[in-house]
């Protein structure tokens, strides 16, 4: 039957499905970049950049916070640049955590995510408190904070976070293998196109 078909109608045949095998290679590439970029793109903006805030919000309670009441019970620095220390530290984990709650988080980080705001929550009430005790410059309150509320406040935030952050990056893993996995469908893909378009034009040829 090959035969009886004119050379100029298998030549046009052959450019014709060459140009059909490249640009469906190209178009089908095109298309698994765009999905891998995405991909990307959330485990930068939903896990990494999160990573940062919550780094963060963990080192303002358990490093800064503990920090500047220790010193203020030490006398390394004085009650009014623990003041302004401890309120800096409050400002930063507002703003952190408010960004990071606005993030993409799936049912379990949203459940944890909840706990540590209940847990924030009453630190806000302790940590009102130890202002207070601040203004009033009082050292033996101070100190009394420091033995009794200050790490059962600081401990079981920052021990959440720690889970949170665990969260992130097991996250982080399964998007990372979600665009391995794009990549060698594609690649195998895109090889069974160029063999099945070589042998269609070798048998035109």
């Amino acid at each position: 039957m090959m035969k009886n078909i004119k050379i100029s109608t298998k030549l046009y045949a052959l450019v014709f499905l060459t140009s059909l095998v490249i640009l469906t290679i190209g178009f089908y590439g095109l298309n698994n970049m765009d999905t891998i970029n995405d991909t990307l793109e959330t485990v930068y903006k939903d896990r990494v950049v999160p990573l940062k805030q919550l780094k963060v919000v963990s080192e303002m309670y358990a490093v800064d916070i503990v920090d500047a009441t220790h010193k203020m019970r030490n006398g390394n620095i004085s009650f009014k640049e623990g003041r302004k220390d401890v309120k800096k530290a409050k400002e930063t984990i507002d703003a952190n955590w408010k960004v990071y709650l606005d993030s993409n988080l799936d049912t379990e980080e949203k459940k944890v995510a909840n706990e540590i705001s209940e847990l924030m929550k009453n630190a806000e009430e302790s940590i009102t408190q130890l202002e207070s005790i601040i203004d009033k410059e009082d050292t033996a309150a101070l100190s009394r904070f420091v033995v009794k509320e200050l790490y059962p406040l600081i401990d079981p935030i920052t021990n959440k976070i720690d889970k949170l952050m665990d969260l992130q990056l097991a996250i982080a893993g399964q998007e990372n293998d979600k665009a391995e996995k794009i990549y060698e469908q594609a690649k195998l893909h895109c090889y069974t196109l160029i063999f099945l378009g070589i042998g269609i034009a070798l048998g035109i040829s």
